[in-house]
């Protein structure tokens, strides 16, 4: 069933209160409709037509498909709804994202219900955010877990998340893969969603087949589609060092994006952890700073950029730039910030500058 059918579909149901209702009845719509692209594990193998123009998604059988898998236990990562497990389907490597139900009695199902509906908004973003774009992680398909709730399996990344920026794409490729998660980010304020959740673990990146590498954006649990005429949503959590200072006032908003991918920026071209690069943007954006002593700031995190690539040979107004962008993202006050576009672009033109490479 192409991606565009599945969100036609299901898009009504996650606005409704009541999470066992709405992922009854998205599971009873998505197994009924599967028809493109779609075959139970028992049914024939083989290509399936596609009806209309869109990633096609699948229906997993649990027990012959997934709980193999799941029963292996490879993770991949584990967040506060639940574990992500390595598999293989089709040809594909996947990322097997499952519920893990907590407590007994009412507070377990408490957890399933707000798992059902985490489960519901994340699917639906990620079906809208990919119909068009390639910069995010890719749904291949879902099941349900015997406990009822909704399990997403999605194309992994064969690089795995960006834990570092490795040495060798450094500058250049480094900053271009920089501007295409900025490109992401801006994708989805433009479609009026926000991630909530932007930082190292969540960006992703992909090696294609012709050798290219490419980043994509993952773990939309927590994005929020903006109401129209609202331009923040609510602050349902993300993780501490990469929140910014506003967030409990405003709420979710593009501009705590941006500041997230800020703060990630600086970790991970910096190798300093997210609170050092909090603090020094704090330092830089003051109300009363001076002059010498934002140089001073920004000196310092140049020195540890150039520290951590210190084989590579870059000129400094390249790593000037880098670390000012930085410092604006994170910038104190949310009007200060640029947009996400607007960082892809500035990120491009310092790729492109004559004095990469020294």
């Amino acid at each position: 069933m192409a991606a565009s059918a599945v969100l036609a579909a299901t898009e009504q149901l996650t606005y409704r209160k009541g999470g066992w209702q709405q992922l009854h009845l998205l599971l009873t719509s998505i197994k009924e409709g599967f028809k493109e692209g779609h075959r139970e594990a028992d049914q024939p193998q083989g290509p399936a037509p596609q009806a209309e123009k869109g990633p096609s998604l699948r229906y997993y059988n649990w027990e012959k498909e997934i709980a193999p898998w799941v029963q292996q236990g490879e993770l991949l990562g584990e967040g506060g709804c639940g574990k992500v497990y390595k598999g293989c389907l089709d040809g594909h490597d996947v990322a097997i994202k499952v519920v893990t139900p907590k407590g007994t009695g009412p507070e377990h199902l408490t957890h399933l219900h707000n798992a059902a509906q985490s489960s519901l908004q994340e699917f639906n973003n990620v079906v809208r955010l990919q119909q068009d774009s390639d910069l995010f992680a890719r749904l291949l398909g879902i099941t349900h877990h015997p406990d009822g709730t909704l399990c997403m399996v999605s194309e992994r990344a064969n690089l795995g998340a960006l834990e570092d920026i490795p040495k060798e794409l450094y500058p250049h490729e480094g900053l271009l893969l920089f501007s295409q998660y900025a490109h992401g980010v801006a994708r989805m304020h433009e479609l009026r969603t926000l991630h909530g959740d932007l930082k190292p673990d969540n960006l992703l990146l992909h090696r294609k087949s012709d050798g290219s590498l490419i980043g994509r954006i993952a773990d939309l649990g927590l994005a929020q589609i903006l109401l129209p005429g609202s331009s923040s949503g609510l602050d349902q959590g993300g993780t501490p060092d990469f929140m910014a200072p506003e967030l409990e006032l405003t709420g979710l908003t593009c501009e705590v994006d941006v500041y997230a991918f800020g703060i990630t920026m600086g970790v991970l071209f910096s190798g300093m952890d997210p609170v050092e690069v909090d603090e020094a943007a704090k330092v830089a954006s003051g109300p009363k700073v001076r002059v010498a002593k934002r140089r001073k700031v920004m000196s310092e995190v140049e020195d540890r950029v150039h520290a951590k690539f210190k084989e590579v040979l870059v000129g400094a107004p390249v790593v000037g730039s880098l670390v000012n962008l930085v410092f604006e993202c994170s910038h104190r006050l949310p009007g200060k910030r640029p947009a996400a576009a607007q960082v892809a672009a500035r990120l491009e033109k310092i790729a492109g500058s004559r004095t990469v490479g020294g």
